[in-house]
């Protein structure tokens, strides 16, 4: 009877060091680690929250506001930055726009306008420019950007001459958790036209 008790023992004392166990006790640190891993996503969006900047694909909840900086270049395939081939000015306007959205903690958005009346002309165009946010091409003056931004009525002249790279602060915002988004705010605050005057402000 003492054999057996002994045995018994001895052979749960295996079982405690088994591989069967082992892989039961390596386990829980998967469980451990996935739970870890949604503690640090709730620490990055609750520093996302404090910051009060947005991702550029996330929409705005309830209490908070999507602050954007919006670059737009207005031009064609046929402009003087096209004939010229001064395209890197563009470029580099864009990037010096895009560091003071940086600075002033806002969603940095480049939109491009091409007023080629033939649609796959302007869109060529336009990609050999920038990696545009959003693009509007086609019908010449009469397109929707031109009507808008140019023809419009805003507070800021701009005269039908291209290129010209327009400067907004746009801010978005949701009147509830399922919506609707709603613009708050649309300002143009800077006004570029001419190669001469985008090149200028490249210098200040």
């Amino acid at each position: 009877m003492i054999y057996n008790i002994l045995s018994f023992v001895l052979g749960s004392l295996l079982l405690i060091g088994s591989p069967l166990n082992h892989a039961h006790s390596s386990f829980a640190p998967k469980i451990s680690t996935q739970d870890t891993y949604v503690e640090v996503d709730t620490t990055d969006e609750a520093a996302n929250k404090e910051r009060d900047v947005l991702q550029p694909r996330q929409f705005p909840n309830e209490d908070q506001v999507r602050s954007e900086y919006i670059v737009t270049y207005i031009s064609s395939s046929t402009c003087v930055v096209a004939q010229m081939d001064r395209h890197d000015t563009i470029r580099a306007f864009i990037d010096q726009k895009r560091l003071e959205a940086e600075e002033q903690n806002r969603l940095f958005i480049v939109r491009g306008v091409s007023l080629d009346w033939d649609v796959e002309e302007g869109f060529s165009y336009l990609q050999s420019i920038a990696d545009f946010d959003e693009i509007s091409v086609g019908l010449n003056w009469i397109n929707r950007e031109a009507l808008r931004l140019i023809w419009g009525d805003n507070d800021t002249a701009i005269q039908p001459r291209i290129p010209v790279l327009v400067i907004q602060e746009r801010d978005i915002v949701s009147d509830g958790p399922q919506g609707p988004l709603r613009l708050d705010r649309e300002d143009i605050v800077e006004v570029y036209q001419g190669l001469d005057e985008i090149e200028a402000a490249l210098d200040e």
